[in-house]
């Protein structure tokens, strides 16, 4: 208060002084030169002093202006610019950390600090990215309103953590507008999958899970120009499938059969196959008997409407008696179905009915493939009833494939405890001869897995999908001892809860090991700037969730509440106001100076 009243002094007296001066060297000039200057351009420049003087004196010491006492604005990470300029004016404001801080506002470690140091504040209005995940828990309880910055780069992501060696899995997502194309790279940065976002900025992309282990992909949006606009992470666990027996029984080689048997030996799965060559001949490769010792060994039977006819009544009989059981059984149709196949497969609920000819169907989408490829649809039509001891209303199907546009191609029901399926298509060995081996086996293993005998689920942990460095990460259904183990070996112990969860704050991104039970599971850890976008996006989501706008609106200051307090307002105007009249006054001297 002594500096501001010792300064307003001295500019009071300079202002006098030059006030004086100025009207003492227009007054002295000689008539000619008085008639000269503009009366009014003298008298303006003179009273323009207190003018500037009262600004600059603001500009030192703006005026005061009383705060809501109850009100809090937050400034969070990702504030704009513009977003600073329009704060309330009435309101006290606290700076989250590595948030932008405009003039005079004081920063803050955390939002539950800024409220421990006002607790009558009963309304927030959150301004810039998000709350983080931090603060999000302080918020909670109070009224608040949001002011939330525009999203950038990748926002939403949808991709597996882990996957079969050798399968194909995708990812798919949005980006904002500045985001044109998507590229997936593999962990030697090369780029294995591209696309062009749709108009709502949404994207899919695929890729392979060559061989067992951890391995880390990124995802990069880019903008016309090529240049990347942001970037994330893709952490996949590729783990090999389970060993599995199939018996297959068919009424003559053919080349799906071919290439499904190839396949099948290079993904580990144990084929035992009989295919008829000619009466009383057949092709063997194993022991595929259908009896029932044999069909409580193999997790799948397939059989196509050749190999049903050649099956004699006890083999039926075993084969119904292990689907009731828990066997999964194929039917495949490659041709024309013989009347009495017909008739025996109706048992399972499905009527087949020949068609004129084969007809084609594409899976682009299916496959999330590119090139268009064109297969063949076995010539019969399919309705599915309700059959055996089941009501019509059991009867329905389940779809397991589906071409582009719609027609059905492959089903499957519960029979007992089992599954039976019905598959139509004749030729999907076309993959393996486009080069395109990862989606024939992806086709292949999904619905195998889809139909085969069902195995006791090993019971799992609940890893973080998304978590950041510096972030807390919540670990459950982990046994009374466990700990996570980082890259550089080092082991640290959690503190389970009675509920079987565990939090956990990492130090640094990479590869973690979740031990527990005796056993270990991998997850990823992101850094700080990986998927900027895909955090802000959840903390915004999350911030949205905690908004109570109405009580914001109508919260009052509680009657103990300390008075309101008083901040200053922006000095800036008064600066410019300054400036303005300044470069007036100049003008008008030089207007009226003698020659």
């Amino acid at each position: 208060m002594i500096a501001a009243w010792t300064c307003a002094a001295i500019v009071a007296l300079a202002t006098i002084a030059s006030m004086w001066r100025s009207a003492r060297r227009f007054g002295a000039r000689s008539g000619a030169e008085a008639a000269s200057a503009s009366r009014g351009w003298r008298h303006a420049i003179v009273w323009a002093q207190p003018v500037l003087a009262a600004l600059f004196y603001l500009f030192l010491f703006p005026p005061h202006t009383s705060q809501r006492g109850d009100a809090l604005t937050v400034i969070t990470p990702g504030a704009t610019k513009a977003q600073l300029r329009d704060l309330p004016r009435a309101q006290r404001v606290a700076v989250l950390p590595d948030a932008p801080a405009p003039a005079g506002a004081g920063r803050v470690p955390d939002l539950a600090s800024a409220l421990r140091e006002s607790p009558e504040v009963s309304s927030l209005s959150i301004v810039g990215g998000a709350l983080p995940l931090r603060d999000q828990e302080s918020a909670s309880g109070l009224g608040s309103t949001f002011d939330a910055a525009p999203l950038h780069g990748i926002v939403e992501l949808l991709a597996p953590t882990r996957a079969l060696t050798g399968a194909l899995w995708t990812a798919s997502g949005r980006v904002t507008a500045a985001a044109t194309t998507v590229e997936l790279r593999d962990p030697s940065g090369a780029v294995v999958d591209t696309a062009s976002v749709d108009g709502d900025g949404r994207f899919r992309l695929s890729a392979q899970a060559r061989a067992p282990g951890q391995a880390r992909f990124e995802l990069r949006a880019l903008d016309a120009q090529r240049v990347v606009v942001d970037s994330a992470s893709l952490p996949i666990h590729a783990t090999p499938g389970d060993a599995l027996s199939i018996i297959v029984r068919a009424g003559a080689p053919d080349p799906e059969l071919k290439y499904f048997r190839r396949w099948a030996a290079e993904a580990g799965i144990d084929v035992r196959f009989t295919a008829g060559l000619s009466e009383g001949v057949a092709m063997r490769e194993g022991d595929a008997r259908l009896t029932p010792e044999a069909l409580a060994a193999v997790a799948l039977v397939i059989v196509d409407e050749r190999g049903w006819l050649a099956l004699d009544a006890g083999e039926k009989t075993a084969l119904h008696a292990a689907v009731e059981d828990g066997l999964g059984l194929l039917l495949r149709v490659a041709g024309p179905v013989d009347d009495a196949v017909v008739k025996e497969w109706s048992a399972y609920a499905y009527l087949v009915a020949k068609a004129a000819a084969p007809t084609s169907a594409t899976l682009d989408a299916r496959l999330a493939s590119r090139e268009r490829v064109a297969f063949t649809i076995a010539p019969v039509h399919v309705a599915v009833v309700g059959g055996g001891s089941r009501s019509d209303a059991m009867g329905g199907a389940v779809p397991m494939l589906a071409a582009d546009d719609g027609e059905e191609i492959a089903w499957w029901r519960p029979e007992g405890r089992g599954r039976v399926g019905l598959w139509r298509l004749t030729d999907s060995y076309k993959l393996l001869l486009l080069g395109q081996a990862a989606r024939f086996g992806t086709l292949w293993s999904e619905s195998i897995a889809t139909l085969a005998r069902a195995r006791a689920a090993p019971r799992e942990p609940q890893l973080p999908a998304q978590a950041w460095v510096d972030e807390r990460a919540v670990l459950c259904d982990l046994g009374d001892a466990a700990s996570v183990v980082g890259a550089d070996g080092m082991a640290a112990a959690l503190v389970v809860d009675s509920s079987g969860c565990a939090a956990w704050w990492p130090g640094a991104s990479g590869w973690y090991r979740l031990q527990s039970r005796g056993e270990e599971w991998p997850f990823y850890i992101r850094a700080s700037d990986d998927g900027a976008g895909l955090r802000m996006a959840r903390d915004q989501r999350a911030t949205q969730r905690l908004l109570r706008p109405e009580a914001a609106e109508s919260s009052t200051a509680p009657a103990h509440a300390a008075p309101a307090p008083e901040a200053p307002v922006s000095r800036w105007p008064f600066f410019y106001a300054w400036l303005v009249v300044a470069a007036a006054a100049w003008w008008g001297e030089r207007r009226v100076r003698p020659a």
